[in-house]
């Protein structure tokens, strides 16, 4: 039986570069869900491709059994579901001849029970980037519910402001856009029923389903159906209050907060109520960017 070979890398120029490769291409997709594999012969790239948990993986599979010789398969994360059962991936080693399949150590899901004596294992510890692809996964097996991030703009007192606002910005748009994309699913609040964010599909080809929500009840239900298909990265559209309100159930993750910075501009949003930013501790500020007349601020809760 083949144990596994563990190793310790402080930074991405520590672990092979098939595997950087995997970690960078999985982030590029979702950096929340993403998952890719990067196929080697005789130390040479052969094939590599980028997904999203969640779908099945049989463009790898295939890809393995056509390509003749002793390879190395390299994973953006360890094997386990929703990316790949260990079951799968032993079969598939045990008929495309795999000398080593290497993968980060981003969960604390055991990989023992990947010992075999068909292939040699390689796991590497990082702590980023591969924990911040991994937190959709994670949140999936420990909170049993999607990892949510919610889009909200509002004004510098705290009052809403409609996302659709911040589209004059250069860039707003197609960055929201390519958040939605890089997620499982959307849920929008019934006031934004009407936005333009008709996305159908996301970036690994899968279908975007979409939710219209006002309520926890009809929130949890969505996350329900999302949780029991395997989905594992949601974006919720909502305005301020209700992201508060859903924030202190525990419900977000992570926050893409848009300020409109010019009072005068979006004036008529001064007649919404107040509304508090959420408590923010064991939070962190990931991103903040500047435009014209806007802001937008990324925080996420503190990955454990």
């Amino acid at each position: 039986m083949s144990a596994i070979t563990k190793n310790r890398a402080n930074k991405i120029a520590d672990i092979p570069k098939a595997l950087a490769l995997a970690l960078d291409r999985a982030y590029n997709t979702s950096s929340r869900s993403g998952v890719a594999w990067v196929i080697t012969k005789n130390g040479m790239i052969v094939e590599s491709q980028g997904s999203m948990s969640g779908y099945p993986q049989g463009a790898l599979f295939k890809a393995l059994r056509g390509h003749n010789g002793k390879k190395h398969l390299y994973l953006s994360t360890q094997p386990s579901p929703p990316f790949i059962s260990t079951e799968e991936l032993i079969d598939v080693c045990a008929n495309s001849d795999i000398e080593g399949v290497h993968f980060p150590k981003t969960s604390d899901v055991s990989a023992e029970e990947l010992n075999s004596d068909l292939v040699d294992l390689y796991s590497y510890e990082l702590d980023e980037p591969s924990r911040m692809i991994d937190c959709g996964p994670n949140t999936l097996k420990r909170k049993m519910r999607p990892w949510v991030t919610c889009l909200t703009g509002a004004d510098i007192t705290g009052r809403s402001v409609p996302l659709n606002f911040f589209h004059q910005e250069f860039g707003v748009r197609s960055s929201i856009e390519r958040i939605i994309k890089q997620s499982h699913a959307l849920i929008v609040q019934k006031e934004y029923e009407g936005e333009s964010y008709l996305i159908q599909q996301n970036v690994a080809g899968g279908e975007m389903s979409r939710y219209e929500v006002d309520t926890l009840e009809e929130l949890n239900e969505a996350l329900k159906e999302q949780y029991l298909l395997g989905h594992s990265s949601i974006v919720l559209i909502a305005n301020n209050e209700l992201m508060y309100s859903f924030s202190k159930e525990g419900l977000i993750d992570e926050i893409i907060y848009h300020f409109d910075i010019n009072l005068s501009a979006s004036g008529s949003n001064r007649l919404s109520p107040f509304t508090k930013i959420p408590d923010t501790h064991g939070w962190e500020i990931t991103e903040c960017v500047h435009f014209t007349n806007s802001c937008r601020i990324n925080m996420r809760r503190a990955l454990i």
